[in-house]
């Protein structure tokens, strides 16, 4: 649904500045730049929550729907208490990623009540690679055309 929102409003800037491309342009590019800027600050936010956690043994207990939040996520039992997983489940292969039996390492953020799994630090890692990637590459592309 978003992405026809999004086709739609370009549409109309497109009409509205018609014979003027480089302003769709910069338009469309100072959205994809924004965008791009708060996936960033997204995952630095949770990079910064995984580099406050304290490393822990946990026993994975299920796949649930978050009582907070409608998305399901893996639980983890630690010292007798359960925690969600910080990053939602997003149901591929969950019998090949999780196993009931398995002792995992986990990342336990005490302060959020909630721990990083493997995917979630691989989620968090990659992604903020990704997007400061991304954000550089917008900074170069912004000074190589319009300096």
């Amino acid at each position: 649904m978003e992405k026809i929102i999004v086709v739609i409003i370009l549409a109309i800037l497109a009409l509205l500045f018609l014979g003027k491309q480089t302003v769709v342009m910069v338009g469309v590019l100072g959205a994809v730049a924004i965008a791009s800027a708060g996936m960033t600050l997204f995952f630095i936010f949770f990079v910064i929550r995984l580099l406050f956690s304290k490393k822990r043994k946990a026993k994975f207990l299920r796949i649930e729907r978050n009582t907070v939040f409608k998305w399901r996520a893996a639980f983890y039992e630690i010292d007798g208490a359960e925690y969600p997983c910080v990053f939602p489940d997003d149901g591929i292969m969950d019998d090949k990623i999780y196993k009931t039996d398995k002792e995992y390492t986990v990342f336990l953020n005490r302060r959020m009540g909630k721990v990083y799994d493997r995917i979630a630090v691989t989620t968090c890692v990659i992604g903020l690679v990704f997007t400061l990637a991304i954000d550089f590459g917008m900074i170069f592309l912004y000074l190589l055309f319009y300096r």
